[in-house]
């Protein structure tokens, strides 16, 4: 037996391919439209994810300069449509964004599961241990 989706906006409440036909439509669209493609996953993706739009985004990305908000840098890491976006920081428990970073913070922070605590005791143990190195990666 044919399975069809729903489609509310049909007279029946179905789409009018079967769900396996429907997928080769799709697949074949997707193929022709890539930028399209692009765009509506950005969207639903920073909507469904973070719970905000585009404009959103680029309004964050304008008030921090087009930076990290940890390290003040570009994103320098690429993906397959060039240089990543910086990636969205949010609150793990509340869901709240909290700013843009590069990759690197991003995993990072992630590292040190957001525990400020954590976080302290490997800054100060930076502060307390860093010694100058040579060129050649040795310490001096």
């Amino acid at each position: 037996m044919l399975a069809f989706r729903k489609d509310p906006r049909s007279g029946d409440g179905l789409q009018c391919y079967c769900a396996g036909c429907m997928n080769v439509i799709q697949q074949k669209w997707r193929r022709a439209h890539p930028k399209q493609v692009k765009v509506q996953s950005r969207k639903t993706h920073l909507s469904r994810h973070y719970g905000i739009t585009v404009d959103e985004y680029d309004a964050l990305m304008a008030s921090q300069g087009g930076v990290c908000a940890i390290c003040g840098r570009t994103e320098t890491q690429v993906n397959q449509w060039g240089v990543k976006r910086l990636s969205v920081d949010h609150d793990h428990t509340t869901g709240r964004v909290r700013g843009l970073l590069c990759s690197a913070c991003n995993r990072g922070l992630g590292q040190f599961q957001d525990n400020l605590t954590r976080l302290v005791r490997a800054a100060s143990y930076l502060a307390n241990n860093t010694q100058v190195m040579n060129e050649g990666g040795t310490h001096k």
